[in-house]
């Protein structure tokens, strides 16, 4: 858990990784006729469209059956201005 005081400011960078906010998002395909529901955890994802591009290169793989998607190794930095 990880709670702030009344004047201060969050920010990522000053917390330790396992502290970070997760990241949570349901889908399904496709849709006028459902076949696939599909639940993801990121894991202290911090800010940023993760959880977006996987998700969609997951439904990609199993709906077109695109197996030319690469991942990347490991999460990116959370940097100042990124959606959240």
């Amino acid at each position: 858990m990880f709670g702030l005081k009344a004047n201060e400011t969050y920010n990522a960078h000053r917390i330790s990784e396992r502290l970070r906010d997760h990241k949570l998002m349901t889908a399904f395909a496709p849709y006028n006729n459902p076949q696939v529901a599909v639940a993801m955890i990121l894991e202290n994802g911090g800010a940023g469209p993760a959880v977006g591009t996987i998700m969609r290169q997951i439904l990609d793989h199993i709906m077109l059956g695109d197996n030319n998607t690469t991942l990347p190794s490991e999460n990116p930095a959370v940097t100042a201005g990124e959606d959240q």
